[in-house]
């Protein structure tokens, strides 16, 4: 981060700050939310239920700073700041020891939380990742390990779709949302499943099979350095003991130390902002206006930042994929504080036939736009008046702001338009052959 903290913030204290996440992507049916339930701890689940988007787990997998290990996420220090930034009327003696060296800069936490990012496979969302995979991290890439990396995949009946195809296809995403400039971040790496149904004598022959064509795939391409081609983990994801994902948690570990961010000092004064957001986010609150923002900030005075600092809060925070804040004119106004809020609106005109509405009309018009691949403002807006959207989408407004957000990711495009304001838009995650001349 760079050092912009005015004499102001850094009279109040700071502490260091362990920043890390997690993105689980590949094919349909290879078993990623198997992985993300073993790596947070839950039970997981016997049968396959497509992931519809994506799944966001926020601080749900923690990093021991003094083991170095990875384990389910339980109770974050967080809890503790929060008590110590906002407890009233006087803080107890044990919370105002935590403040002495929050403010004293010895303060240090335990477990570290990290957020973790299961990507669904569907092939219509390929193209609207962009909105969560331009933050850096560590990305696990993952595959059937029971076949080859060329064989057609029959879980994509619209073409000749391999394995290979999507690792080369999700390596490229990765890499060019991500900015350049970083010398270690993003982190990719490959995971094999279905260790379980191969004999244990064939594992280490696959696996040196696959480290070998993943080596040829990508040993030319530019940004060779941030893709770990000569290490696979080979892993039955259903298994919580599996050695494999204990190495996999292991280079996760390694990985998150060596980030350049890692362990960054960060202004106490940012902390109840942060808490706040979190809590609204609990609450089920998806969008905030930015005034909004401005007022909680206004009415802590003991870590109020001026214009400029809370501009760079929600600045960092979009970085870190807390956050959407878009910093141009005409996209300010609003700050989406659950990310997760904008894969239910994309599935509301990008997804499977079997999820549209049994309402005839809406039907029609999702009929229409995926043979056509492109869709009206007027049928977004019909779309959007459906009960499920009312408090996502309270008002005119906050759906003018969603249709610039979507056009500023290029999930929505506007065509060639001899009139001033067009109101119809390609969408080219459908992949529908069209002329804009």
């Amino acid at each position: 981060m760079k050092e912009t903290y005015s004499k102001d913030l850094i009279s109040k204290g700071d502490f260091a700050s362990y920043e890390n996440r997690v993105h689980l992507a590949g094919a349909m049916n290879i078993g990623k939310s198997s992985l993300a339930s073993t790596l947070i701890g839950e039970k997981v689940p016997t049968a396959y239920h497509s992931t519809d988007g994506l799944v966001v787990h926020f601080g749900r997998i923690g990093i021991h700073l003094e083991d170095k290990k990875m384990i389910p996420f339980v109770q974050s220090d967080s809890n503790i700041l929060h008590k110590i930034i906002l407890e009233k009327p006087q803080r107890s003696t044990q919370t105002a020891n935590y403040f002495q060296e929050i403010c004293d800069g010895t303060y240090r936490i335990k477990v570290a939380p990290s957020d973790l990012i299961d990507f669904g496979g569907q092939r219509p969302f390929d193209m609207t990742h962009q909105l969560f995979i331009h933050h850096k991290g560590t990305f696990i890439l993952m595959f059937d390990g029971r076949y080859r990396l060329n064989t057609p995949l029959k879980e994509y009946p619209q073409g000749d779709i391999t394995a290979k195809d999507i690792l080369v296809h999700w390596v490229n995403s990765i890499l060019i949302y991500c900015q350049p400039g970083d010398d270690k971040m993003p982190i990719i790496l490959f995971a094999a499943t279905h260790s379980d149904v191969i004999c244990a004598d064939e594992i280490s022959v696959k696996k040196k099979e696959f480290i070998d064509e993943l080596t040829l795939l990508f040993q030319s391409h530019k940004q060779r350095k941030h893709i770990v081609c000569d290490r696979l983990f080979f892993i039955d994801a259903t298994n919580r003991d599996d050695l494999e994902i204990e190495l996999l948690k292991d280079a996760l570990v390694d990985i998150a130390f060596k980030q350049p961010t890692w362990g960054n000092r960060i202004s106490v004064a940012w902390v109840p902002l942060e808490l706040q957001i979190s809590e609204w986010r609990t609450n089920g609150i998806n969008f905030l206006q930015k005034e909004e923002i401005k007022k909680f900030n206004e009415s802590n005075p003991e870590f109020m930042m001026n214009e400029t600092r809370l501009e760079e809060f929600l600045n960092l925070q979009h970085s870190l994929g807390k956050v959407i804040y878009i910093d141009q004119p005409g996209l300010q106004n609003f700050i989406v504080i659950q990310p997760k809020a904008m894969i239910k609106i994309l599935r509301s005109f990008v997804t499977h036939e079997k999820l549209w509405p049994k309402d005839y009309e809406l039907r029609v018009i999702l009929a229409s736009i995926a043979t056509s691949g492109m869709v009206e403002k007027k049928q977004l807006l019909s779309l959007w008046s459906q009960p499920q959207f009312k408090q996502l989408l309270p008002s005119t407004e906050h759906k003018e702001y969603i249709i610039q957000v979507l056009l500023h990711f290029d999930i929505l495009v506007e065509p060639k338009c001899d009139e001033e304001s067009c109101e119809t838009y390609l969408v080219p995650c459908l992949n529908v052959e069209i002329s804009t001349d």
